[in-house]
């Protein structure tokens, strides 16, 4: 799907529902994502189905399995999350935490704003981050997202920070 000097980004699969299921548990994933209810392997299947694979169907893109270009074991998951609350499509990451630190996000970020806007034709990313993830929201600054306001997603009593970033042609 996309490829960077050390990565490669590509649709993830009923396969990776090990991957999901660990990686959505997560201490960091459960602290600032949130807790998605993925206990079993069955509950990584239907994570699956209604988010990343249902998202390919209906947008066009979704979130991408993150691995070393030499090895398939996965590190993480990056891309775009259509998110009915908001008018534009957001970067969303998410890496095993004993990845953290080698740039995998921000390479791996900017291979989805580069396809983003080369190959989806987008104008505008929004991202979102919880205002104590220091981490996201120094990369999501470094991408050079702005900060936009201050969001709360439905279902959800806290809210959060939304960044923008407009795409050059």
């Amino acid at each position: 799907m996309m490829e960077t000097e050390r990565l490669e980004l590509a649709q993830l699969s009923y396969d990776d529902c090990e991957f999901v299921r660990d990686l959505v548990n997560e201490p960091s994933f459960i602290r600032y994502i949130g807790d998605r209810g993925v206990r079993s392997l069955d509950d990584a299947y239907e994570y699956l189905r209604k988010g990343p694979l249902d998202s390919y169907e209906k947008h066009g893109y979704g979130l991408y399995r993150v691995c070393h270009r030499c090895d398939t074991t996965p590190l993480g998951i990056c891309g775009l999350v259509k998110r009915d609350e908001f008018p534009h499509p957001d970067l969303g990451f998410a890496f095993l935490e004993r990845h953290w630190g080698r740039g995998y996000a921000y390479e791996s970020s900017l291979a989805t704003l580069d396809h983003a806007r080369n190959k989806l034709a987008l104008k505008h990313i929004i991202a979102v981050a919880d205002g104590d993830n220091e981490a996201s929201i120094k990369l999501l600054r470094k991408l050079g997202f702005q900060f936009e306001d201050m969001v709360r997603m439905s279902g959800e009593s806290k809210e959060i920070c939304r960044y923008a970033l407009d795409l050059p042609e």
